[in-house]
């Protein structure tokens, strides 16, 4: 019943910007229930009854249509509007009385179940495994439960086994190795660390999310195995495709799998929109998906060698889109290790 006149919607209409019917009405919603809107949400008390209902039905609503509708999922939660509706739904419904209280309870049963399956997973893997963890590289709350399931790796694995985390952040080249290897030891901090890696040029992600998984790693005997393929090998591969490298038959080039389709189609659709996948010439999307193909090939060929080399358990953290479906890093690792004795990567595909 607000009019399209009047301040709080104008204000507010890039919420709806660029959404459907259905996102816009919970932006809406959500406007409605904030008193101040020249104050941050959460320095906003929102004790108010009427308030807190109307957090709570744009929350529940929200996460209805991303459970119902796909493209309304990526709306909502890929773009910053619709991650800054989410955002501030559930800001009012943690200001509210009764509903920390709940959210607090439930918080510590979270935690509890959390540590609780991450040990049920860890305790399944056999002494030589590969663990697969897709993240999203932006969420704490994925990193936070990368470090749990590494900890309760580490006290499942007996010191006899050696244990390892390799990762998708760091280049497969001598400087990264070097320079890992010094943190390791000891003789190099986190900011060394990021400085020597060139990190925000080589994977751009705030190294802060990793900090504490890598320290953990670091002061428990856990090995850190740099994983990605070297950026200038990518960016080739994007302009040029990988066919370039395949002919000039390098043996220490890993062996690129293009021919699964249900691959291609997958990544066809998480990297491209509708609009991408209609107008974009054949030759740059098939460049696209054979550098994105190569990278995996690259991780995989990676955690293979450091398996048969090394053996024992490994935990590979890298992006969702890797692991999601298994035709990523996880079933080019098993095309290398089967023969060596490993089973299939155990996955995990974290959500929030």
């Amino acid at each position: 019943r607000t009019s399209t006149r009047s301040p709080i919607f104008r204000r507010h209409t890039a919420l709806a910007d660029g959404m459907s019917h259905r996102s816009a009405l919970i932006a809406l919603v959500l406007v409605l229930t904030l008193p101040n809107l020249d104050l941050p949400a959460y320095a906003v008390p929102m004790a108010a009854p009427r308030r807190t209902l109307m957090a709570g039905l744009a929350w529940g609503v929200a996460h209805g249509i991303c459970l119902d509708y796909p493209l309304e999922r990526d709306k909502i939660h890929l773009s910053s509007a619709g991650q800054l509706m989410m955002t501030l739904a559930k800001v009012t419904l943690d200001n509210a009385d009764k509903h920390a209280m709940l959210d607090m309870a439930d918080s510590r049963y979270r935690r509890a179940m959390a540590a609780s399956l991450a040990q049920e997973v860890v305790s399944q893997l056999p002494p030589q495994a590969v663990f697969c963890v897709g993240e999203e590289h932006d969420s704490p709350l994925h990193h936070a439960a990368e470090l749990r399931l590494l900890q309760a790796l580490r006290e499942a694995t007996p010191a006899s086994t050696p244990l390892a985390l390799g990762l998708e952040m760091l280049v497969q080249c001598d400087s990264h190795r070097q320079a890992l290897d010094d943190f390791a030891k000891g003789k190099a901090s986190i900011s060394e660390l990021h400085d020597r890696t060139n990190w925000e040029r080589t994977w751009g992600y705030d190294i802060d999310y990793y900090a504490e998984l890598l320290r953990y790693a670091r002061d428990n005997q856990i090995q850190m195995v740099p994983l990605n393929c070297p950026p200038a090998i990518s960016t080739f591969a994007k302009m040029l495709g990988v066919q370039g490298f395949l002919k000039a038959g390098d043996s220490d080039f890993p062996e690129v799998d293009l021919m699964n389709s249900f691959h291609r189609e997958h990544f066809m659709a998480d990297f491209f929109n509708a609009k991408a996948r209609r107008e974009l010439p054949a030759d740059v999307k098939q460049n696209q998906y054979e550098a994105h193909t190569l990278r995996e090939e690259f991780m995989a060929a990676g955690a293979a060698y450091h398996g048969k080399t090394v053996g024992g358990r490994l935990m590979v953290l890298s992006g969702r889109s890797h692991v999601e479906g298994r035709y990523g890093i996880p079933d080019r690792i098993h095309r290398r290790l089967a023969k060596h004795g490993f089973e299939a990567p155990t996955t995990m595909l974290l959500q929030a």
